[in-house]
């Protein structure tokens, strides 16, 4: 697996933050904060002042980055929570009640008061004689101020009293006895009021899960994830307290939180948020079952609102005699007026493709709706039966189950979100860029030399039939892919693109849409994405492949490459068992794709299971010197693709050659030295959102150049220095 420094997810990116029709916002509630237990409660509240809702937001997004503290991140994986605490407007109260008295902190309901002191009697066996001694004291409160209930009007000490003193004969029988009952008799009363306070919900935008340790103490952090919380502007705005939660046993992990605002039209306007429920529920348990505490909700659209959508968040944890909740595939049900109109298996199944790998742990297995390290995936349902003339039920089931031990609970969030109507008739986004991308979470199936791989969205209300995708790398000749099928309002797809012109003058990947249905896009500003990325490794003609099985490979795997029109080039399946395979080589040149699988999603190696450690590699002919040596315990497969005689375009090839940058970690001024091109460099600055960023760069002379950054947050960037047919990135930190 290739381990970079975390860039935002290709969702952001450059285009989306620096739209033309407006401007960024970004809100930042928690710094580094070091979540953990013990000590502390692991909920971080935070007040923060979002924008004010004057403006429209066409994405809202949450940028949610975990890293270590400085004594290391917690080797297990937790859940974790973001949500808003909203007021709602509606109040309740809460009685309280203060005792007229208390006797030494107690609150009986009626005391004999002495002020004189008493006496208790005894038998003295010496004396054969009645005796008697003062009886004990006993410290008085008095609460008699009712405006004021909890401040104490008197104190003072008593005696002990109301029992039975007792009178014996001479062998120490009891023969009478007489009542104390002191100087009065007090009966409680109490004090009542009640304590008015504002309901408020909390409403779950994020979760993630956390990554297991990783084998022998390696790690890759920060991870920056980024959730689309567009659909919360609604309360995405003015003072607000937002909830970080850790769900962590141990000490844990750093979490920054930014709030990502771009100024514009979304595909449509979100209006509220009705809040359905929010925490964990136990899972089997007859006496208290998870059905009867998920209550229905009422649902009806205002004058202004179009549409309704459930978002619904579920990922099952704890495991009984059958591994329920966590491992086991059970389905939720979502009923509208009581009739069933959906149903959603809480599984995820492809864990063992997991792009943080290898962990320690359990990571390849499938869970209940999440994997180690990722997010808690939210399910978004239009609700098409929303009406604006009556209250429609939604309600929200599970499968019956009876637990048998364990403590099995699924933590579930459910929001409905009203949106106005569509605010364009003809319209398309270009979502995301799976490949080319050097962003971490598709660090599976990157890098390419191949075809590239997008997301697009209808973001119109007319069904989206045709579109001409124009595509390729910064600087070079742009390729045209004309798109066919129909994708009904909001919904996406992913379109394989033909093999670009790789010629280029950056390691930019650009794709721009148009002529939507052949006609004229109405809103640009989603027309347009672009991202970095890294170039594939080059292997020559000709050189060897060392395969060693392991003791299931015979059952489990399956081992091919494919040249770039996907003819098969070599195989190996049906193989023996803890064997070593030895097979040479000779390719022409072009574009290459290793592809690995593994049925029992363990990978050639894992150390919770019975096989043996198989290997795979590339090497030289001549003697072992490899030039590709792949991770063993990769879980379910391996996508790798190749250049075969030449690198990706030779003019552009990314090689390595030595730069001196320093200082580092920088104030803002930083040198770059070792450039013997007498050309001008082309050196740029990114944030870890992938955003270039505006710089000085003056030649010092002697292949010294300066870089001056103005007053940026401290963080990592990324410094890329291109200069002639080589090219060079480095972390830099500025402070």
């Amino acid at each position: 697996m290739k381990k970079t420094l975390i860039t935002i997810w290709t969702l952001l990116f450059t285009v989306l933050l620096f739209a033309t029709e407006g401007d960024t916002t970004v809100v930042r509630s928690h710094d580094q904060q070091h979540m953990k237990f013990p000590p502390g409660n692991r909920n971080y509240t935070n007040r923060v002042k979002f924008p004010d809702g004057s403006k429209t937001y066409r994405k809202i997004l949450l940028a949610y980055e975990l890293g270590c503290p400085s004594n290391g991140c917690s080797t297990w994986d937790y859940d974790t929570h973001v949500s808003i605490i909203r007021p709602t407007g509606t109040f309740d109260s809460t009685m309280g009640q203060q005792a007229f008295f208390e006797v030494s902190n107690t609150s009986p309901d009626s005391f004999y008061i002495s002020i004189s002191p008493t006496y208790q009697t005894f038998f003295d066996t010496a004396s054969k004689v009645t005796d008697s001694l003062m009886s004990d004291t006993v410290f008085i409160d008095e609460y008699r101020n009712a405006s004021s209930p909890t401040t104490i009007t008197n104190s003072f000490t008593a005696f002990e009293t109301g029992y039975y003193k007792y009178y014996y004969d001479s062998i120490g029988a009891v023969i009478d006895s007489v009542f104390e009952n002191g100087d009065s008799l007090w009966h409680q009363g109490y004090h009542t009021w009640y304590t008015v306070f504002e309901i408020k919900n909390t409403i779950e935008v994020a979760r993630l899960i956390t990554p297991y340790g990783e084998p022998g103490g390696v790690n890759y952090y920060p991870y920056t994830y980024v959730f689309d919380v567009t659909d919360y502007a609604p309360i995405l705005k003015d003072s607000m307290d937002v909830l970080l939660r850790f769900a962590g046993w141990q000490d844990g992990f750093l979490a920054t939180l930014d709030f990502i605002f771009v100024e514009g039209t979304p595909p449509r306007t979100p209006k509220r948020v009705l809040h359905m429920y929010n925490g964990s529920f136990a899972y089997g348990n007859a006496n208290n079952p998870i059905n009867g505490r998920l209550k229905p909700i009422g649902v009806k659209l205002n004058s202004d609102e179009s549409f309704a959508q459930l978002n619904y968040t579920v990922t099952g944890h704890g495991a009984d005699n059958i591994g329920c909740s966590e491992f086991c595939a059970k389905s939720y049900h979502v009923s509208w007026n009581g009739s069933l109109k959906l149903s959603k298996l809480v599984w995820k199944d492809d864990c063992g493709y997991n792009p943080i790998y290898p962990q320690g742990g359990t990571w390849i297995y499938n869970r209940a709706n999440w994997c180690p390290g990722l997010p808690g995936y939210m399910d978004r349902y239009e609700l098409p039966w929303a009406s604006k003339l009556v209250t429609d039920s939604l309600k929200v089931d599970f499968d019956n189950h009876t637990a048998s031990g364990g403590n099995p609970s699924y933590s579930i969030s459910g929001d409905v979100v009203t949106f106005g109507p569509a605010n364009f008739t003809l319209d398309a986004a270009i979502e995301e860029i799976l490949a080319p991308n050097n962003n971490w979470l598709h660090s599976r199936y990157n890098p390419i030399c191949n075809k590239p791989r997008i997301v697009i969205k209808n973001t119109g209300s007319t069904n989206l039939t045709s579109l001409k995708i124009s595509y390729g790398p910064k600087g070079g000749n742009k390729s045209v892919f004309s798109w066919t099928g129909n994708l009904k309002f909001l919904d996406t797809t992913t379109v394989v693109l033909d093999r670009p012109d790789w010629a280029r003058t950056d390691d930019i990947f650009e794709v721009e849409i148009s002529e939507p249905n052949g006609g004229t896009d109405e809103y640009a500003s989603n027309d347009f994405l672009n991202t970095a990325f890294d170039v594939p490794d080059v292997m020559p003609n000709d050189f060897r492949i060392f395969y060693m099985t392991n003791n299931r490979s015979s059952a489990e795997n399956v081992l091919y490459i494919q040249d770039e029109d996907e003819n098969l080039v070599y195989t190996k399946f049906n193989v023996s068992n803890s064997t070593l395979y030895q097979d040479t080589m000779n390719l022409e040149n072009g574009c290459y794709t290793l592809t690995l699988t593994d049925a029992g999603n363990d990978g050639l190696e894992f150390w919770n299971s019975s096989q043996t450690n198989g290997s795979l590699r590339f090497h030289r002919i001549e003697n072992m010197a490899a030039y590709k040596v792949f991770e063993t315990d990769f879980g379910s497969r391996v996508d790798y693709q190749f250049m075969v005689g030449s690198p990706l375009t030779v003019n552009e090839a990314k090689m390595d050659f030595k730069l001196n940058v320093y200082p580092n970690p920088s104030e803002g001024l930083i040198y770059v030295e070792g450039i013997t091109s007498d050309k001008s460099p082309a050196i740029a600055l990114f944030d870890q959102m992938g955003r270039s960023l505006q710089i000085t760069v003056t030649n010092r002379g002697n292949g010294l150049w300066s870089v001056q950054a103005p007053s940026y947050a401290k963080g990592i960037y990324t410094l890329r220095v291109l200069a002639e047919s080589q090219s060079k990135t480095v972390k830099v930190m500025l402070e």
